[in-house]
């Protein structure tokens, strides 16, 4: 005689996955009755109905936060005329630092809002997880980890590479015991005094260190930008820089709103040099990415970016080559958005907006309100010249001219 047995699997790399499976075991197909079949025919529909991949509820605050803004953005674009896309940045999974906080309901409900028709990709602004000096196994662990939270799968999900993700600068003043690992060997740049070689690090000589010092770990221990490029952009449809294999940088034209979205990485390096963005990265940028001329109607296309964090200062590479391409062609910048900061911000300096969004992670007193939440929905309104935030959760709608 052969069994029916029935019994959910839950995912690993996606825990809010639950998947049934029916499994036959010697089963004798002349045994079944019509009582028999009913009873089976019910416990089938049961694991159907309430086991079907489906993701874990999101509150009624946050659902409520998320009809409200699709509201708003269905009212101001009320035929889909414009370019849209959700941005969520700063998640920070993993790691033992004071940062860890709590961001898998906003995870969830931004998720939710990428797969159901409201915009046209999601972006993640980068610092996937939380941890500077870990071993690197956890490293990549905390970026996987947080990748299987997003269950992206009707638009395109792009990212970008923050700070933390390199795991190769430590913050200070960071304590040791908050640390999730400390390494035996540290390169030491003293600030006023220049590079001063490896050196052991411990706890009496780090609780001497105040600002002066940059404490940068071994580099067997710095992830990869290849391995950045393996889990967050391979097999996308995007252009890259095929003079820089596996680069962590990209563009992606959207024709019918004649944008192109340019993806920069502010930390594209495998060396000690760990923020700034590569030579290959400048000259790409300034011969590919902002070169429009083959592109049909080329006049009315518009460039978008999106960068961890974006650089202030007029002496830095990519500050200048954006400030002098915004001179020689005004109006076709749209803006930057960034994270990083943790912070809603906004800079005009450059001659556009530069837009900082706050963090995707909320602390404990803010589970259960609105703060809890925090993502956005950017619309680009190429008729008035207008980027329109709509920011679910903590924070407001914002407005910007460009």
């Amino acid at each position: 005689m052969r069994k029916i047995s029935l019994h959910s699997y839950k995912s690993k790399s996606n825990p809010y996955l639950c998947t049934p499976f029916i499994t036959l075991q010697n089963y004798d197909m002349n045994l079944i009755t019509t009582r028999n079949l009913c009873a089976h025919s019910a416990l089938l529909f049961f694991v159907i109905f309430f086991t079907f991949p489906v993701h874990a509820q999101t509150t009624p605050i946050g659902q409520s936060l998320l009809k409200e803004a699709k509201e708003k953005i269905e009212q101001a674009d009320p035929q889909h005329r414009f370019l849209r896309f959700s941005f969520i940045t700063d998640t920070h999974r993993g790691g033992k630092t004071a940062l860890v906080r709590h961001q898998e309901g906003n995870i969830r409900l931004f998720s939710q809002l990428s797969n159901d028709g409201t915009v046209d990709f999601a972006a993640h602004g980068g610092d996937w997880f939380n941890a500077y000096d870990c071993k690197l196994e956890n490293a990549l662990r905390y970026i996987n980890e947080e990748k299987s939270l997003f269950n992206i799968h009707a638009v395109p999900f792009y990212t970008t590479k923050g700070n933390h993700d390199c795991n190769g600068k430590a913050l200070l003043p960071a304590k040791p015991e908050e640390i999730d690992w400390i390494h035996d060997r540290y390169c030491v740049y003293d600030t006023l005094n220049g590079w001063q070689g490896y050196q052991p690090i411990t706890k009496e000589k780090w609780d001497g260190v105040k600002t002066l010092h940059t404490y940068i770990p071994d580099l067997a221990q710095q992830i990869t930008r290849y391995q950045h490029y393996a889990i967050h952009l391979k097999g996308l449809d995007i252009v890259t820089n095929g003079e820089d294999l596996c680069s962590n940088y990209f563009y992606k034209d959207f024709d019918k709103y004649k944008i192109r979205f340019v993806s920069l990485c502010y930390y594209d390096s495998d060396t000690l040099e760990l923020k700034g963005i590569h030579p290959k990265q400048a000259e790409w940028l300034r011969t590919e990415a902002l070169n429009l001329s083959l592109k049909p109607q080329a006049s009315d296309w518009r460039i978008l970016f999106m960068i961890h964090s974006m650089p202030t200062s007029k002496t830095d590479t990519l500050n200048r080559i954006l400030t002098n391409f915004n001179e020689k062609h005004p109006g076709v910048l749209i803006g930057c958005v960034h994270g990083h900061t943790h912070v809603d911000e906004l800079n005009e300096e450059s001659g556009f907006p530069i837009i900082g969004v706050s963090a995707g992670f909320c602390i404990d007193k803010d589970l259960g309100t609105k703060d809890e939440f925090c993502f956005s929905v950017f619309t680009i309104d190429t008729d008035k010249r207008l980027i329109r935030e709509t920011r679910i959760g903590r924070g407001e709608d914002r407005l910007f001219k460009y």
